[in-house]
């Protein structure tokens, strides 16, 4: 247990320096984001304009009222017909009247990346002793990457983050966890078959 907590705090430290120079020097996910939106002062007006923030999708659907079989029916065909025309987008809105704090975010992510690690080497604590450090590390890197197939994959399919953000999480990730995991490994020593 104390090997564990060891071993999730330091593999943590390690994922958030290693992000840090995926994002920093090796710019695996900036690339293939868009720097700049066309007309953007027009778009942030109508943001400004009666939205809260919030996750939008666009065009919207409201799922707030019952609907009968028929109106429903109406309202998908209403709302398949923006979609093709288009444009569609993911809209991630945050507050208003607040200055960017670098450092608050570095900290969330620190805790985060600690608290993923330790889930990590608790985890590896039930890892059956046969596959030694090396299978420990591979079990790391492994579910870095599950982590992705599961979750940043589906914002692909869903929300159409371009592939190269895709691969980029998939690289850093892999990064991240084959530097937090060597921590994880070498420290946490699995538990005795019972």
């Amino acid at each position: 247990m104390v090997r564990a907590l060891i071993a999730g705090i330091l593999g943590g430290v390690l994922v958030f320096f290693a992000g840090f120079l995926g994002h920093t020097k090796l710019n695996l996910t900036e690339g293939a984001i868009q720097s700049h939106i066309a007309h953007e002062d027009a778009v942030s007006a109508a943001l400004k304009n009666g939205s809260q923030p919030g996750f939008y999708f666009v065009p919207g659907k409201d799922m707030s009222k019952t609907m009968t079989p028929e109106e429903e029916k109406r309202a998908d065909d209403a709302w398949m017909a923006k979609y093709k025309t288009g444009p569609n987008a993911v809209i991630l809105r945050g507050p208003d009247g607040e200055d960017f704090d670098l450092t608050r975010h570095l900290v969330f992510e620190g805790v985060s990346d600690v608290v993923a690690a330790l889930l990590l080497a608790f985890a590896i604590t039930f890892v059956g002793a046969g596959g030694g450090f090396l299978g420990r590390w591979l079990a790391c890197i492994l579910l870095g990457a599950f982590a992705v197939a599961s979750i940043t994959v589906s914002y692909g399919i869903w929300y159409y983050m371009p592939i190269d953000y895709v691969k980029g999480e998939l690289y850093e990730s892999l990064l991240e966890w084959g530097i937090g995991g060597l921590a994880i490994a070498a420290i946490v020593k699995p538990r005795a078959p019972s």
